[in-house]
């Protein structure tokens, strides 16, 4: 937990009559380990077919070093986009938090049910870190209304037939 900086050390060395104190200056370099998650800590989520669903992410830096040039990708399914505001991060500070938001597009022709879409940071010094989010697609009901009201139509166009003529 020590943070990144120069530190003053003398040390002392005595054989006999000898004595020496030379001073030393150790230099911590520190590390950054930034962690990746939802801001509602929820690994899942529905997103609609052909629309924008927006997922806020919180990034953390738990480490000693500033984290630089942090960066975000996605592995989505075919036909997805997905895009994050801001698209980079170029430093986070030790024990600080930024909120990315990433923006899903499911495909238009997406069929109803769960998909995984992982999410990426990488930055300089190794940082790397991923999220797998679950997104249970929803597509929209106007079909299925079409779909009622077709057969709706159909049963009183039949109705109306078997009353006007009659059964024969």
């Amino acid at each position: 937990d020590t943070p990144a900086g120069a530190y003053g050390v003398t040390l002392r060395a005595v054989a006999g009559d000898a004595r020496a104190d030379p001073a030393l200056t150790l230099e911590a370099t520190g590390r950054p380990e930034v962690r990746l998650s939802t801001k509602e800590g929820r690994l899942s989520g529905s997103v609609t077919a052909g629309r924008e669903n927006a997922v806020k992410l919180v990034v953390k830096n738990e480490g000693s070093a500033p984290a630089k040039n942090l960066s975000f990708s996605a592995f989505e399914p075919s036909g997805w986009e997905v895009k994050f505001e801001p698209e980079r991060l170029e430093v986070l500070e030790p024990g600080k938090e930024a909120e990315v938001t990433a923006r899903i597009r499911p495909s238009s022709k997406a069929v109803a049910g769960d998909y995984m879409v992982t999410l990426r940071l990488s930055g300089d010094e190794g940082v790397s870190e991923s999220l797998d989010y679950r997104a249970t697609v929803v597509t929209s009901t106007l079909w299925g209304l079409v779909g009622v009201a077709l057969v709706a139509v159909a049963v009183l166009v039949l109705g109306f037939a078997v009353n006007r003529f009659g059964r024969r």
